[in-house]
């Protein structure tokens, strides 16, 4: 056996062990990064909770409200519950409400504030318009919240 390959197995020793240094530097700062980006998201997601939040209390506020209007209880109900709309339409709802909802809304005012409809019709339509924003809420809510929804049966 030659000098040179007895020294051969040292010499692979003295290379491979800077280069596994290395190697547990280089994982030791891709955990580092990967952790860090992990904490940074669930910081994100804990500033956004209480908007979310808010997001879910204000759409299930309006979409009993529009139900409230649109399938009544009595007079009072609807006349206590066209006022609660006004408010949401006007104030709290525009701070959350995503451009579907917002345009759910709008379509909902249209209906009851023309004058053109009969009662029967206007009552039909929105029932839909109820419907519908429901529907555009549950998909708002399902893109915030990041969450799978099961579908709705009949959609």
């Amino acid at each position: 056996m030659t000098e040179e390959s007895r020294n051969r197995p040292e010499l692979v020793i003295k290379a491979v062990g800077p280069l596994l240094v290395l190697a547990g530097l280089i994982f030791g700062v891709i955990q580092f990064q990967a952790t860090a980006k992990l904490d940074r998201e669930a910081a994100q997601r804990d500033a956004k909770k209480p908007f979310y939040e808010q997001q879910l209390a204000l759409y299930l506020e309006a979409t009993d409200v529009t139900s409230r209007i649109s399938a009544p209880f009595s007079e009072d109900d609807k006349r206590a519950a066209v006022l609660r709309f006004w408010q949401l339409y006007w104030g709290q709802l525009a701070l959350v409400e995503s451009p579907e909802v917002e345009r759910a809304m709008v379509s909902f005012k249209n209906v009851l504030v023309d004058t053109t409809l009969t009662d029967e019709d206007r009552a039909t339509l929105l029932r839909d318009k109820t419907i519908s924003l429901a529907h555009k809420c549950r998909n708002s809510l399902k893109e915030s919240w990041n969450v799978e929804l099961l579908d709705i049966p009949g959609r």
